[in-house]
């Protein structure tokens, strides 16, 4: 189990960028917004919500479209989940006018954004980042984030701390252990209570779900980062805190966490309470109640190996994830600029399925074993159609047509 970079086919990549937006869908990592790299100089912006960036499994490429319709602002922080075919994008910092409770959808299909404030009914969240969100069935579930305290405190369930040190330009602001529910197809905003050992409010923990079991762990509260892990149910909306046996990873912020299989979940990276980007990986074993340090799984990243404020994404293929972007550098430093970075990594719990490992040979050598093709399964030649087509490959008999449409139909 180790994690490695991708090889990117093809010269178009996105902008290197920390705190965007990540899911997958149809074979598709689609990434979009964020705070990095302004390609025209030296300095680091928000990065406009037109461009949505879609990195191809199968092609190992990448390939940019301009969305239409009401865009969202530009932000960092947000929280997406997709629902059939439509990604709901909430929350988030704006470079206009700070935290927001700002809903949009963007269909996958067209790439058309709708804005949804005016839609919904319901006590609508405050005004939050860096928080987590989890999927029931048409449902999402919200919890947590850094923001302003609700309007209505009396209509709220839950905690909200306000910092103790502010800086002048986030005063009012703090912490919150709320749980909020959207009904995607009706468009009415919920607020559960929840019972048992409710987290406390936090910030830019990590989260993931098995099922109705809902995963968190870690985040920021006050000054602490910590390492405690919870679960809850999605039915019940019970917490339950896990007292995992032996050793834990560090409490940090900004990581990423994902589920590989029923019973393992994966974290990798953040920012821990000395100040560091993080390049640690472990796996939890929800059986046995256990931590395993993967101590050499990120060595081939080489430079690229610390990690925060990074995205992770399962992929169709069983313990596959990918990681985009992130910074390889503490994001607060006063001294050294971030450095943001717009790199594909993978990694793998399980051993690719011997057919994805056949494709993958076959396409590293199309042009060696073009000739060949037309002998295999019908199905096999479709897939290498479809990767052909997506690299635009070209047969090797200089006639400018590609291989897919003149070897493999």
């Amino acid at each position: 189990m180790s994690i490695s970079l991708a090889f990117i086919n093809g010269n178009s990549v996105p902008e290197k960028r920390s705190g965007h937006v990540a899911v997958f869908h149809k074979g598709l990592l689609i990434v979009f917004g964020g705070y990095g790299d302004n390609r025209d100089d030296a300095s680091d912006e928000f990065l406009y919500f037109k461009s949505i960036w879609c990195y191809s499994v199968e092609a190992s490429q990448w390939t940019r479209h301009n969305s239409k319709g009401t865009l969202p602002e530009k932000n960092t922080g947000a929280c997406a989940a997709v629902i059939g075919k439509e990604l709901f994008l909430f929350g988030g910092y704006l470079q206009s006018r700070g935290h927001s409770n700002q809903l949009s959808s963007l269909d996958l299909t067209t790439f058309t954004w709708k804005d949804l404030n005016d839609r919904t009914t319901g006590v609508t969240p405050s005004s939050r980042d860096k928080f987590g969100c989890w999927i029931d069935g048409q449902n999402i579930i919200y919890f947590g984030g850094f923001g302003h305290p609700p309007e209505n405190w009396s209509k709220v369930k839950g905690d909200f701390c306000f910092e103790e040190f502010p800086l002048a330009w986030s005063h009012g602001t703090g912490w919150n252990n709320h749980l909020h529910i959207l009904d995607t197809s009706l468009l009415i905003w919920s607020q559960p209570k929840g019972s048992g050992s409710v987290p406390s409010p936090r910030a830019a923990f990590s989260t993931t779900q098995i099922g109705r079991k809902c995963f968190l762990f870690g985040g920021r509260f006050k000054e602490h980062r910590r390492n405690d892990l919870y679960v809850l149910d999605s039915k019940s909306f019970h917490w339950t805190q896990l007292e995992p046996i032996g050793d834990s990873p560090s409490g940090r912020s900004w990581h990423v966490m994902e589920n590989v299989s029923h019973n393992h979940l994966f974290i990798y990276g953040g920012f821990d309470n000395e100040g560091n980007a993080l390049k640690d990986t472990w796996i939890y074993n929800i059986s046995q109640n256990t931590w395993s340090e993967l101590k050499t799984a990120s060595k081939n990243l080489d430079i690229f190996a610390p990690r925060m404020w990074h995205t992770a994404c399962k992929t169709d293929s069983p313990g596959e994830v990918l990681i985009f972007g992130g910074c390889i550098n503490s994001i607060v430093d006063v001294v050294d600029r971030a450095k943001h970075t717009n790199t594909v990594s993978v990694f793998r719990f399980s051993p690719l399925s011997l057919r994805r490992q056949c494709l993958d040979f076959i396409m590293s050598n199309i042009v060696k074993y073009s000739g060949s093709v037309m002998e295999l399964p019908q199905s096999l030649r479709r897939d290498i159609r479809h990767r052909s087509l997506a690299l635009g490959l070209r047969s090797p008999n200089g006639h400018g047509k590609l291989i897919s449409n003149c070897q493999m139909m």
